[in-house]
């Protein structure tokens, strides 16, 4: 369950999924239309007309923040990879239905909710390490990609720019004159 590779699909899914919720193109639109809806409830609660939370708020700053969208993409990240499947309530169901043998005969069978909620109350520890561990990924991958661009746009500012070198031209050399580049010049009659 955890072996390497899981570990590493767990880092780069959570750290890609958080860059593409932050900085992505796909998401932009979402992004602004929180960061709208946000605006406005500020506006409105600045004048009294507005109080209280709202999601849009909330939204607008996990979907600003690196590390906070992390903590969040490590925890969905961390329950589709990491999960036991007894945690699952859908797949615990799916697999104790009641089975038709023959023709109106049902087998008896009972369904305890109390162990997949057991199994979360042990899960949930591990389930929060996964999202710090992912914030602390993502702030990880900023500093890493910030320093990166920092250092090439440095490069790039302390490379001599050579210049093209130009033809030489010659005093003696006359332009060519063609029928499309000559002038028109009207004649008198």
């Amino acid at each position: 369950m955890l072996d390497f590779s899981s570990i590493l699909f767990f880092g780069l899914a959570s750290v890609g999924l958080t860059a593409i919720l932050v900085d992505g193109e796909l998401f932009r639109p979402m992004r602004e239309s929180f960061h709208r809806k946000a605006e406005k409830v500020r506006r409105n609660r600045e004048l009294g007309h507005s109080i209280g939370w709202r999601f849009s708020e909330w939204a607008s700053k996990i979907l600003s923040c690196y590390q906070c969208c992390g903590f969040w993409c490590g925890l969905l990240c961390g329950i589709l990879i990491f999960t036991p499947p007894e945690c699952h309530i859908i797949w615990y169901q799916l697999h104790h239905v009641p089975r038709v043998h023959g023709i109106g005969f049902i087998e008896e069978w009972t369904w305890d909710p109390v162990i997949p909620y057991r199994a979360w109350l042990v899960f949930t520890p591990f389930l929060l390490c996964c999202g710090w561990t992912a914030s602390l990924l993502s702030w990880l991958f900023v500093l890493l990609h910030n320093a990166f661009r920092a250092m090439m746009e440095y490069y790039i500012a302390i490379t001599p720019r050579t210049a093209q070198p130009e033809e030489p031209q010659t005093e003696d050399a006359t332009p060519e004159i063609s029928a499309a580049t000559a002038p028109i010049i009207p004649h008198d009659p």
